[in-house]
């Protein structure tokens, strides 16, 4: 008979900052049948395996039974070497923070069905928790993708380019529909319909505005995602496969473009069609005021004093910044000192708007919204 390991009950390692290697760890956990947490960060590793593919067999037995593993504060810059792990039978959290990946992805490649009495192989099938802040990811790509592992609820993306705006919440929220807990912080019921019907409310815009382009040739980038607008168009019965089509046929344009960089659009109409109708415009008719925001402009700066709270209607494609100048003429609190938030009866908080170059309709701002007209701390 083999000797038994030499820590049988051993389940949770720490070799935080010791120059470990990946190749190293595998050996020291060849020896821990029982562990379950380990934590290696801090080590310099930038790969997980030699070559291309998964982890090594040995390897992917030795940590069969691992649950969470923290490779914070290392060096993987490419997200395939995160893939490698995809089928570590029970990982449920994985650490990255503080590393320099640029993207996520789902590795759909390696999934494979079930045949001939093998069970199919799902890629990171029971990983609920992964935190990646402090990295690279700069794209809504990497946060749509999330959609796409199985049992995701909690994700960590704080201190990466993707989140600089003050709004990012509301939209990874509704872009990203099993999470339940977001940085840190519980996702309540309230809070994402909030942010699935602001979210909806503001690609029907886009759509609207890519169909009225009349099928010229695409329009410029959206905004924080790069979604492109211009031409063809989305319907509440469409599917998912007429969107996987029209991503063969290059270069998307118009509408087409809109619902490629926005994935749960289709999901949120089945969820909110009826409300969405009262969200967004019919056609046009020529007339000025049907472009027109009706806004209730509600002083609180202290430096203002007190002050009745201001009706305007105002064109949909104001921008902050302009808006922020009539706010200057009506309650003289300086433009650059102003911090404008907005609200309506639906949201459970108010929310900033920013930055100043977006128009009022881009953001979310609905007729009848109300406008916070604060300023700058410190």
């Amino acid at each position: 008979l083999p000797p038994p390991p030499p820590f049988p009950r051993l389940s949770v390692l720490i070799l935080n900052r010791t120059g470990v290697t990946w190749s190293q760890v595998a050996s020291l956990a060849a020896h821990l049948p029982s562990l379950e947490e380990l934590s290696i960060g801090g080590c310099g590793i930038a790969c997980l395996g030699d070559g291309e593919g998964l982890v090594s067999a040995a390897t992917a037995v030795a940590l069969t039974g691992l649950r969470a593993l923290n490779l914070e504060d290392n060096a993987l810059e490419e997200w395939g070497e995160v893939e490698r792990l995809a089928f570590l039978p029970r990982l449920e959290r994985l650490h990255l923070g503080g590393n320099r990946l640029t993207r996520v992805a789902y590795p759909v490649h390696l999934a494979t069905a079930a045949e001939g009495g093998a069970p199919a192989r799902i890629p990171f099938a029971t990983l609920t928790g992964l935190l990646l802040a402090d990295n690279a990811v700069h794209e809504w790509e990497s946060v749509d993708v999330l959609n796409d592992f199985p049992a995701l609820a909690e994700v960590r993306l704080t201190g990466n380019p993707v989140t600089e705006s003050a709004t990012t919440r509301h939209e990874i929220v509704a872009r990203v529909g099993r999470l339940s807990c977001l940085n840190g912080s519980l996702i309540a019921d309230q809070e994402r319909k909030d942010a699935e019907i602001r979210y909806l409310r503001r690609v029907l815009g886009l759509v609207k505005t890519a169909d009225g382009a009349g099928g010229s040739a695409g329009g410029p980038a959206e905004g924080p995602g790069g979604d492109g607008a211009a031409t063809s168009t989305v319907s509440a019965g469409a599917g998912g496969a007429a969107v996987a089509a029209g991503a063969q046929r290059l270069p998307q344009r118009g509408s087409e473009a809109v619902a490629a960089n926005h994935p749960r659009l289709q999901a949120l109409l089945g969820s909110y069609g009826e409300l969405s109708t009262h969200t967004t415009r019919g056609p046009g008719t020529g007339k000025m005021g049907e472009d027109m925001l009706a806004l209730t402009l509600t002083c609180v700066a202290a430096s203002a004093g007190e002050r009745a709270p201001t009706l305007k209607k105002v064109p949909m494609t104001l921008t902050v910044g302009k808006l922020k100048l009539l706010c200057e003429k009506l309650f003289k609190v300086k433009a650059d000192t102003q911090q404008l938030f907005f609200q309506e009866p639906y949201m459970a908080m108010p929310e900033m708007l920013e930055p100043d170059d977006y128009d009022l309709s881009y953001l979310g701002v609905r007729d009848g919204a109300c406008i916070l007209v604060g300023e700058k701390t410190g």
